[in-house]
């Protein structure tokens, strides 16, 4: 009986842990997703820095020419705010603004995903390590009882009743420790 619920337990334990793996796996992309679409953000915006201050450069410098190679490998939402007419920067400024604030905002809530995902994989991981603990518990029962059969046999075949007296109390002590274990640990 031990030896079949060590067996139920086993099944839980991969159930759990087979339960774990989509929303894991589901995590884990939501995540490096939104980390790529961060590091590639946070990238233009470096080479939108770096081209900014030369274009600056170029125009301190009254090159032209070089202003409008900048120009052309500014980002898009740069180059508005750089051709933008004066009376409405105010307008184009902030529609950088608030396109940029949603970007980090959907990162952030891709992220957020990510973390409730990975918490409800978690959940079935712990579920599936507690039915292996359990399991594992089953099968020392099995082998307690293993040895009672054991004590049992050596008791049997014993010729010498001082010694078959010890085999019966080693007997009789173990399977007496192997129920109490067996109905120590939960049932599946």
């Amino acid at each position: 009986m031990s030896a079949y619920y060590a067996a139920l337990w086993g099944g839980n334990q991969s159930s759990n842990y087979n339960s774990a793996i989509m929303p894991m796996s589901e995590s884990n992309t939501t995540y490096l997703e939104a980390l790529n679409d961060m590091t590639s953000m946070e990238l233009n915006d470096f080479k939108d820095d770096f081209i900014e201050t030369q274009w600056a450069e170029a125009k301190k410098n009254g090159d032209k020419d070089d202003m409008a190679y900048y120009e052309s490998r500014m980002s898009e939402p740069l180059q508005k705010l750089y051709t933008a007419p004066d009376d409405s920067m105010d307008i184009v400024m902030e529609a950088y603004e608030t396109t940029y604030n949603e970007t980090i905002t959907d990162l952030e809530s891709r992220m957020d995903t990510s973390a409730v995902m990975y918490d409800k994989a978690k959940e079935f991981v712990i579920t599936g390590d507690k039915a292996n603990t359990n399991g594992d518990q089953f099968t020392f029962a099995t082998v307690l009882f293993t040895i009672v059969l054991f004590f049992g046999g050596m008791a049997a075949v014993s010729s010498k009743e001082k010694i078959k007296m010890i085999y019966g109390i080693a007997m009789i002590v173990t399977f007496i420790y192997s129920v109490y274990t067996m109905f120590s640990i939960p049932m599946p």
